[in-house]
């Protein structure tokens, strides 16, 4: 009896709504290091921001969708934040950590070095993945 009883329960306690996405879009990107720019103020070091038009990412695209970004690397894509570790031939050590946010029509990507280690990002690689409701 008791177990009828906690079947009943879970069955009823939970509401679960499902979404179908049915539409993706896929875009590269490719920031040279003139495209970053230090984002600082008096009381707080530096980062790296750069920001990019994405046409493709609509009102209906932010309003019933989700954007993911991976950074690309030759032979390997990591999803963002990445955070990863560094040391020079000077035997500093830092951690880098790169993320990104986004709005109806953009993407700003942020690098930023653990210590602020002032180092302006190199050429980097993103993929931009936007999955929504077919419109």
């Amino acid at each position: 009896m008791l177990m009828l009883v906690l079947m009943g329960l879970s069955f009823s306690s939970c509401d679960v709504d499902m979404y179908s996405y049915s539409d993706q879009e896929v875009i590269q990107v490719k920031l040279t290091a003139d495209r970053w720019t230090k984002m600082s103020s008096p009381d707080m070091p530096g980062y790296y921001a750069a920001t990019f038009d994405v046409p493709e990412l609509t009102q209906w695209v932010y309003n019933t969708g989700i954007v993911s970004c991976e950074i690309v690397y030759d032979d390997a894509r990591q999803p963002l934040p990445y955070v990863t570790h560094y040391k020079n031939d000077l035997g500093e050590m830092w951690t880098r950590t790169v993320d990104f946010q986004y709005g109806v029509r953009k993407v700003t990507v942020y690098v930023t070095n653990s210590d602020f280690y002032d180092e302006v990002p190199e050429l980097m690689r993103f993929r931009l993945t936007m999955t929504f409701e077919e419109d």
